[in-house]
C-alpha cells in the first residue's frame, strides 16, 4: 500500500535521511527569520539572501558606514560570521548557519 522497504534497517535509513533534511531546512528557516528581524532603518533593506548547505550570504543596503558596526553586533549574536565588508554602502556578510 505505501511501498515501504521490507526491512527495518532500510526504513531506519530512510527516516535518518529525511530527519537530516528536516533539520537543515529548519535551520535555514530560523536563519531567514533572524535576518528578517534585523533592526533596519526605513532607508535600509536586504538586497539579497543566498543559502548554500550550511553557509549563507546576505547583502544589506545601508545608509552610512557606521551602521555596519551596529548590524554586525546583531548578526554576531546568532550567526558564526566568516566575513563582513562594506562597499558603496552595501554590507556584504558571509557566515555559517548555526544549529540550534
Amino acid at each position: 500500500q505505501y511501498n515501504l522497504p521490507q526491512t527495518s534497517f532500510e526504513r531506519e535509513n530512510i527516516l535518518k535521511k529525511y530527519t537530516k533534511i528536516d533539520k537543515e531546512q529548519i535551520n535555514i528557516r530560523r536563519s531567514i527569520l533572524h535576518l528578517l528581524k534585523l533592526k533596519l532603518r526605513n532607508d535600509e533593506y536586504i538586497k539579497k539572501i543566498d543559502f548554500n548547505k550550511d553557509m549563507f550570504e546576505v547583502q544589506i543596503k545601508i545608509k552610512e558606514n557606521k551602521r555596519a558596526e551596529v548590524l554586525k553586533k546583531e548578526l554576531i549574536e546568532f550567526f558564526d560570521i566568516k566575513e563582513i565588508r562594506v562597499k558603496d554602502l552595501i554590507m556584504y556578510v558571509r557566515g555559517k548557519i548555526t544549529n540550534e
